[in-house]
């Protein structure tokens, strides 16, 4: 009897270690990285028109002038080139959102879910912004020459005709540093920005669940707290997106438009007024319903599918708790025998 106990102890114990090692393996990090890409991808094609011509607005660029209205910017576009020119600089913003994106998200969820270990502390409240903050800070650095060149292609075409193009004629006549102009207002950007909207995102999410009981937040209420926490990050920060637009565009005429971000912010608001330094947020606003809802649906149901989402985690993690206390007792009834 006890030599058949033996055994089957021994079985578990191979039993328990076989699955932990698979629990292990089972990270979800190309997952997570899957899931952030797809969502970056679909939801900036989805908006891509707006896009462009919030940045036309931002820019205050255009063929003949600086248009004051997106309706006059959006007939120059398409009196210029058509539907198609409302996906100018799009394949680039693709190739940029997919690694950023990807990034972001999961720098995001990962050191949201090591600062929130702590349940009721100081951390646990902030974590959400904090983590949000630093992902955005991280995917702005990785993916922002992608970002500048974009930029460039989709407001002044007639130059910037390729990715490769644009990308040797800025290195060729502006240096290989011009590829990182703007960088500063953007990361000083990024941080408030990113730091509100997953705040905010992931406190309407908790609350919800709370309310709700559920650990499921259906897609009506993704939508609308993605929307809500998109607008609140972008009426935040949106001098500083202009100031980094203005600065992505570089020099005219050989010598920089600039100095830095403040100046622009100061050019603008002495030449302009102070709501110049808001031109444009409107639109930003229109874009970012479409886009937070399309964003949110294809995150959520991307984690979803390949089990990365808040429930799988907690139950793999749960799981991974429940086989080490049972190898640990196992381990003891071990050491009597």
């Amino acid at each position: 009897m006890h030599r058949k106990w033996h055994f089957k102890r021994v079985e578990r114990q191979a039993q328990i270690a076989k699955r932990l090692e698979k629990l292990g393996k089972r990270s979800g990090l190309l997952q997570q990285l899957a899931s952030g890409a797809f969502a970056g991808v679909v939801s900036r094609s989805f908006v891509a028109p707006l896009d462009l011509i919030k940045t036309h607005l931002v820019t205050g660029h255009g063929s003949r002038g600086a248009p004051k209205t997106a309706a006059v910017v959006a007939a120059k576009i398409f009196e210029e080139g058509g539907w198609k020119a409302f996906f100018r600089g799009n394949g680039i913003n693709c190739l940029r959102v997919a690694p950023c994106k990807a990034i972001e998200l999961c720098v995001f969820e990962n050191l949201k879910r090591a600062l929130s270990k702590d349940e009721g502390s100081l951390m646990s409240f902030v974590a959400a912004p904090v983590a949000g903050g630093a992902a955005g800070m991280m995917s702005t650095v990785a993916t922002y020459p992608l970002e500048l060149m974009r930029t460039r292609m989709m407001v002044q075409p007639h130059l910037y005709t390729s990715i490769s193009r644009t990308f040797h004629k800025i290195v060729a006549e502006e240096g290989a540093g011009a590829l990182y102009s703007g960088l500063r207002p953007s990361v000083l950007g990024v941080f408030p920005y990113a730091a509100a909207n997953y705040g905010v995102y992931a406190g309407l999410r908790s609350a919800y669940k709370r309310v709700t009981k559920k650990d499921y937040v259906p897609t009506v209420p993704t939508l609308l707290f993605g929307a809500a926490a998109a607008s609140c990050s972008s009426a935040l920060t949106f001098p500083l997106e202009v100031a980094r637009r203005q600065m992505q565009l570089g020099t005219v005429g050989g010598k920089a438009v600039y100095k830095n971000a403040l100046d622009v912010v100061q050019t603008i608001y002495k030449e302009e007024g102070f709501l110049a330094l808001y031109r444009g947020l409107g639109t930003t606003c229109v874009k970012l319903i479409p886009a937070a809802a399309v964003s949110c649906m294809c995150y959520e149901a991307a984690r979803l599918a390949l089990r990365v989402d808040d429930a799988s985690i907690k139950k793999r993690e749960n799981e991974k708790e429940a086989l080490k206390e049972e190898e640990e007792g196992l381990a003891l009834q071990a050491e009597v025998e």
